[in-house]
């Protein structure tokens, strides 16, 4: 009995972490059917049970980074887009009085939005 579980650990030991699920139905199959929760068994499971939650942290993980960087993303388009009416502000070709409202307008919306 020990031999067919050191087997069956090897083999699974070798499968990707994608399968915990798959692999922890087998073992609770397992202690089913002998009806027994060797030290083994019971290492085994919490093995694979911490593997199924490494592989949910990580998928949260890269949620998290991908919305970051749209985030990061939304934040540099903005600050061009300020700098941008800044320097239209600034310059000597808008010296229309409404131009340079419209200007001015835009250029502290954007900012409220950032």
């Amino acid at each position: 009995m020990r031999e067919q579980l050191d087997g069956k650990n090897a083999a699974e030991t070798n499968k990707p972490t994608d399968e915990p699920s798959r692999q922890k139905q087998q073992t609770e199959a397992y202690r089913l059917e002998h009806g027994t929760e060797s030290s083994e068994l019971i290492y085994y499971q919490r093995h694979l049970e911490a593997t199924e939650q490494i592989s949910e942290l990580r998928d949260s993980v890269v949620e998290r980074q991908a919305e970051i960087d749209e985030l990061r993303s939304n934040l540099q388009r903005r600050d061009a887009e300020i700098e941008q009416l800044k320097a239209s502000v600034s310059s000597p070709e808008s010296s229309s009085l409404g131009l340079m409202a419209a200007i001015q307008s835009d250029l502290e919306r954007v900012t409220a939005e950032r």
